[in-house]
């Protein structure tokens, strides 16, 4: 079973992708242009670890649906685990960072 240290450090990881995707962008010269990559890997990683919560033993009914919706999963996630709303807030600024870039 996923400790729960292991599980909330892929929500963190999920939390700074936008602004870690700006900064590739960036040094690549490639504003913009990796979006597509962004959004596969947020899901991707959002599905990732719903598997991981599944396998530490919680219901993670319907929250599969949500990793299209990178904030709504991390607040889902955060109730579901009865977390504060951490992740769900460093994604929000993260992602409100990497407009302003």
């Amino acid at each position: 079973m996923p400790t729960k240290q292991g599980a909330d450090a892929l929500a963190w990881v999920i939390a700074f992708i936008p602004l870690a995707a700006v900064l590739l962008e960036l040094a690549l010269a490639r504003p913009g242009g990796l979006w597509l990559v962004v959004f596969a890997a947020n899901v991707g990683l959002c599905y990732r670890d719903e598997v991981e919560l599944r396998k530490a033993g919680y219901e993670t009914k319907g929250m599969g649906a949500t990793s299209f919706f990178i904030p709504v999963y991390l607040w889902k996630r955060s109730e579901l685990l009865r977390q504060g709303k951490g992740y769900f807030v460093a994604w929000i600024v993260s992602f409100m960072l990497s407009l302003s870039v």
